[in-house]
């Protein structure tokens, strides 16, 4: 099914997974996605609500509002997703059809969480009036604008790293451009490390580089 997300749409699914931890959920929601298509600050997904004049800060807050934490217990590993989280992979997927796509992007990620119209996600969007069709108007804008082959699977902005981080039984990941840098991350976001002390604490049980790659529009 994932064979034509590009490499920012399938990082973004996959750093849902951190998100959920980090609320201590027990599942990937669409709120959960939303949070890391705001989080890149890049991406034409990302773009679309800023040319439509959101703030996507203060789209991130109102999520966090709406969004509940779980229980005590941090869950491990990878999480499932709810129904309405692979909902609107399907939408995406019809969305970047009905473009004429030959790839899906963080912008049909968005307009699936649109479509989706239930989720926390479609919920916090349409607080701040987002709509589908000037949604997808603005993706056409786009597309027309910067070009397909610019923002798809052709023309790489910059290399990104994603390394895997297990510890105590529990799962992390950590973006960082390379090993070392990785480590001092996840030393001063899960063990509150201050900055510039990570000689002083040991390392986790292990950790490998499990993205390698551009990162797209």
């Amino acid at each position: 099914m994932f064979e034509r997300f590009t490499d920012r749409s399938r990082k973004v699914m996959a750093l849902a997974n951190q998100e959920a931890q980090r609320f201590d959920h027990e599942y990937i929601g669409t709120e959960h996605m939303l949070l890391d298509l705001l989080k890149e600050g890049t991406g034409v997904g990302y773009h679309v609500l800023l040319n439509l004049g959101v703030d996507p800060l203060a789209v991130r807050r109102k999520l966090e509002v709406l969004m509940k934490a779980g229980s005590d217990v941090v869950p491990m590993g990878k999480l499932p997703q709810t129904p309405r989280a692979k909902k609107v992979i399907e939408f995406a997927i019809k969305e970047a059809r009905g473009l004429n796509c030959n790839y899906v992007g963080t912008e049909h990620m968005l307009l699936g969480m649109i479509c989706e119209h239930d989720g926390i996600a479609a919920l916090a969007l349409a607080e701040f009036g987002i709509k589908l069709d000037a949604a997808r108007a603005e993706v056409r804008r786009l597309l027309d604008t910067v070009g397909r082959d610019e923002i798809g699977e052709q023309r790489p902005i910059e290399r990104g790293r994603l390394f895997h981080i297990e510890h105590s039984g529990e799962s992390f990941w950590v973006e960082a451009t390379d090993l070392s840098a990785a480590t001092n991350v996840w030393k001063r976001r899960f063990w509150r490390i201050p900055p510039g002390d990570e000689h002083s604490a040991g390392d986790p049980d292990s950790i490998k580089l499990v993205f390698d790659g551009p990162v797209w529009r």
